[in-house]
């Protein structure tokens, strides 16, 4: 049992989190992961829920753990939009670069602040509908027996 949560940990607390960073800074990987997506699938999700796991649960175990997941996300279908994600959460930033001005004056200031804030406002509301949307997808392919346990 404590081997199952250091394992979880470690995956949730640190291999994911260096995984997430690839995915948010470099473009076009997501068929570079699907060797650790089959890795995720095929043995790590096994050594840790055991074996024998029904297929249709691996949609389930990438939703987040507010909607009844594990937050291990299918890597591949992950990564370009990550990418994504944070190629429009830091376009204020990035154009605040490119000015290359020594110092910004306070209107600039406020309106760079103003619009990272409504950038990953975006984002977040994204998200959201994605993982709504997953969350949804994830849930039909459940057997009925079964759902109750992730409806809300």
């Amino acid at each position: 049992s404590s081997g199952i949560t250091a394992e979880y940990g470690g995956y949730s607390m640190g291999l994911s989190k260096k995984w997430l960073f690839l995915m948010r800074t470099t473009s076009d990987i997501g068929n570079l992961f699907e060797p650790l997506e089959e890795v995720i699938s095929n043995s790590f999700l096994p050594a840790i829920l055991g074996p024998n796991l029904p297929q249709h649960l691996r949609s389930v175990f990438a939703l987040p753990t507010r909607d009844g997941g594990l937050g291990i996300h299918s890597t591949p279908s992950q990564a370009e939009a990550e990418f994504s994600n944070s190629v429009q959460a830091t376009a204020p930033l990035k154009e605040l670069i490119l000015e290359q001005r020594l110092s910004i004056d306070d209107e600039r200031a406020g309106r760079f602040i103003s619009d990272s804030k409504e950038a990953k406002s975006d984002v977040v509301k994204k998200k959201r509908r994605i993982q709504s949307t997953e969350k949804e997808s994830a849930c039909s392919n459940i057997p009925e027996n079964e759902r109750r346990l992730f409806e809300e």
